[in-house]
């Protein structure tokens, strides 16, 4: 396996250019990193590397139909379906979603 640096990050990220799809990675900041990937979603935080994002929302006002908060077993968008991965460790928080949008 490849170590894991900007130019691998970056081509990975690329994979999600076509798609509606987030992939983001933040620091940690709180014990219970959910708190951090809500940051996260919200868009409240930049890359503590300073590498490549795929943020199709960044800066636009659809962000507040994007991220709501839920209960149960409600979707967390409005589009017909969401997928997403939280990837954990003891410094970072990052997050992989897509959506089908269309």
């Amino acid at each position: 396996m490849a170590e894991l640096d900007e130019r691998a990050w970056a081509d990975a990220i690329g994979m999600y250019e076509r798609r509606y799809t987030y992939a983001k990675v933040t620091g940690r900041d709180n014990a219970d990193w959910a708190l951090d990937a809500d940051r996260l979603m919200r868009g409240d935080t930049p890359d503590v590397r300073g590498w490549r994002v795929n943020d199709p929302l960044a800066g636009e006002f659809e962000r507040l139909d994007y991220y709501k908060r839920i209960s149960g077993c409600s979707p967390i968008s409005v589009h017909v379906w969401d997928l997403g991965l939280f990837l954990v460790s003891d410094t970072e928080v990052g997050m992989v979603w897509s959506f089908h949008a269309w």
